[in-house]
């Protein structure tokens, strides 16, 4: 079967895409190759899925060309030649999407002819364009700039040296999707700096910060949501950044493309966690909200599906929070949104996890044993969450069991790397020692509490600290 990357780029077009490219592949304006034509029809019989012995290169060629010796070479150079196609395709068909920079082309070819009423045509076409477009992000006001500078350009041209509106409109719309821009990148840059070891230097970002905190009028929603993202990576102490991008999100989120309103929910996700993280449980029912919000507008989905991650954190939040039965219909209901290979296994674990928090333990047990374990992280999270629900059972020898079948499940299995098997062994350690020492051992269940607290890989923290506190009778 022929293998090479025009059969892949194939692979991913639409049924109308599919029929487009036919239309450019038989168009003289693009290819006057006729042979390359002819191996297109031959491969485009195999579609849409192009999974074919009569794709191998000699079969095509035969096909392709009846009358002719097979020829390596030549059928190297034509597929050589459709990729090329294929490219420009891509490029064409996106530029035909983008009305705006079409226009913006039109207009500088029609004022470079002097031909004024198709000139003012299109602008106004343009102009309709941009004002039908609902969004308020940092390409809009580029839009907005290229056409202000096609006006410009035809004044110039046309030797008018009165005051020119469109000059100052020009630089003022560029300047709001430079600044837009440039706090957006600095904002990822420094999310990076939270989770790599990377060294990024940011021009300029000390005057820019200046310039908008002294001109607030300048802050339109495309710079407003970013600036107030990046003051929340630079001073994460300092909650009121998140406040106001919460606020933000109410307000402005409309605003922006479905796929950079959803990088801004993760912005917003991302600080609660890290709150969380450190220790802030206040932010776990903002995290809740966050996450379920972002649900209900279907920011999380990517192609109407939902990610198996999105999916547990989403239980995982709502679970510490008590919304169990909000969670149990999400549960059922977004199921379906999951990759089919996944759909059994995340369900029957999240409705254990589910019953688990219900000290429904049984029940718990009874899904957990309907867990195919397929996928290593799923096979962790079910052995973690059978070793509470012993624990919290209080069965002895199950639980010494467990640790030691979980123990031995680490060592041997090469998936799990030398990290994940130390931090899960920390928590068999701990969680073996919080079940072993007496209620009246206070001062060993304290120093365990403190060496909790303090140990840098250990999973499950509050868990464990929860089930100590219990034994020093300390409300959880």
């Amino acid at each position: 079967m022929l293998k090479n990357k025009f059969i892949d780029l194939l692979k991913k077009f639409s049924a109308k895409e599919t029929r487009l490219f036919n239309d450019l592949v038989v168009s003289p304006f693009f290819n006057k190759d006729e042979d390359v034509t002819q191996l297109w029809h031959s491969i485009k019989s195999f579609g849409p899925r192009y999974v074919n012995k009569g794709l191998e290169r000699k079969a095509l060629y035969k096909k392709a060309f009846p009358d002719r010796a097979y020829n390596e070479k030549e059928i190297g150079y034509l597929i050589s030649n459709l990729m090329v196609l294929a490219e420009r395709f891509c490029a064409v068909y996106n530029f035909e999407n983008d009305s705006v920079k079409s226009h913006f082309y039109a207009l500088n070819d029609f004022a470079k002819k002097g031909l004024d009423k198709h000139y003012n045509g299109v602008l106004r076409d343009a102009a309709k364009a941009i004002g039908t477009n609902k969004k308020r992000n940092a390409n809009y006001y580029y839009d907005l700039h290229l056409i202000q500078k096609a006006e410009g350009i035809y004044f110039n041209r046309k030797g008018i040296r009165t005051n020119d509106e469109s000059l100052q409109k020009t630089i003022d719309n560029l300047d709001i999707y430079y600044l837009s821009e440039k706090l957006k990148y600095s904002c990822e840059i420094l999310n990076r700096k939270n989770i790599l070891s990377v060294d990024y230097k940011i021009r300029l970002l000390d005057e820019t910060m200046a310039f908008l905190e002294a001109h607030p009028e300048e802050q339109v929603p495309a710079i407003a949501v970013y600036y107030r993202i990046l003051k929340s990576l630079m001073e994460p102490n300092e909650t009121v950044h998140f406040g106001i991008l919460k606020e933000y999100l109410d307000s402005y989120l409309d605003q922006f493309n479905k796929d950079e309103a959803r990088d801004i929910y993760l912005y917003a996700i991302n600080y609660a966690v890290r709150k969380i993280n450190t220790g802030n449980t206040s932010f776990q029912s903002e995290l809740y909200l966050l996450y379920k919000t972002a649900i209900e507008k279907e920011l999380i989905l990517t192609d109407g599906q939902l990610s198996a991650w999105s999916y547990k954190n989403m239980v995982s939040i709502a679970l510490r929070v008590k919304e169990y039965e909000w969670v149990e219909q999400f549960i059922i209901h977004y199921q379906e949104k999951l990759d089919k290979n996944i759909q059994d296994n995340a369900y029957r674990f999240s409705m254990a996890n589910l019953y688990y928090h219900k000290q429904m333990h049984r029940e718990g047990l009874q899904e957990l044993m309907q867990v195919e374990f397929t996928d290593v992280y799923y096979h962790l999270d079910s052995k973690v969450l059978l070793l509470k629900i012993h624990y919290e059972s209080n069965e002895t020898d199950a639980l010494e069991y467990h640790i030691e079948a979980f123990k031995a499940y680490l060592k041997r299995n090469k998936k799990v790397s030398d990290n994940m098997r130390n931090i899960y062994l920390n928590l068999l350690k701990y969680t073996f020692k919080a079940f072993a020492y007496k209620k009246e051992n206070n001062l060993a269940l304290e120093k365990l509490k403190q060496e909790v607290k303090e140990h840098k890989s250990l999973p499950d923290k509050q868990w464990l600290i929860d089930r100590i506190n219990e034994k020093l009778n300390i409300a959880v």
